[in-house]
């Protein structure tokens, strides 16, 4: 199934879609991500991504194992492409946290951007840094550096959104 196909069924569908992405994974997009992260308070990661085969269409999506599935939502039904949980839900507030989730990503982006330019790293070492923690790794080395490093992030993100 491709994404088009995946965004279909998710809209075209009065419950929440758990697409199977491999074996043991299920993704959920947009209105399913937005039924179980806000209206359900799963905390699951939400990824913010623009399509381009689908005219730079924005998806939001998330995802879990297989077996979270069966244990958080146990009437969820399985299907061809995953499981469905029927119901009906509120979306009613499912335009402003769509908004809400786009901004954040692109306010991140820019920020991720930012300090790569002052630091001469991708936007993706940045990102690890600003959630790395000292002794995290084993080779003290590496810990110095990533120590002084991420400090060097850390201060320089004074100014920018408490989110962030």
């Amino acid at each position: 199934m491709d994404t088009y196909q995946k965004i279909q069924l998710t809209k075209n569908t009065s419950g929440i879609c758990f697409i199977k992405d491999s074996g043991f994974f299920c993704r959920l997009y947009n209105q399913s991500a937005y039924i179980v992260t806000k209206l359900f308070n799963h905390p699951l990661k939400l990824h913010v991504k623009t399509i381009k085969k689908l005219n730079n269409e924005i998806i939001i999506n998330c995802g879990l194992p297989v077996k979270s599935v069966l244990t958080y939502f146990p009437n969820a039904l399985e299907t061809e492409w995953g499981f469905v949980l029927n119901g009906k839900f509120d979306l009613t507030d499912y335009l402003i946290w769509r908004t809400h989730i786009i901004n954040n990503a692109k306010q991140m982006e820019y920020y991720y951007i930012d300090l790569a330019k002052h630091f001469h790293l991708t936007p993706k070492q940045i990102a690890f840094l600003l959630t790395w923690e000292q002794a995290s790794s084993h080779i003290k080395t590496d810990n110095d550096f990533l120590a002084e490093l991420a400090f060097n992030i850390k201060k320089f993100k004074v100014g920018y959104p408490k989110s962030i």
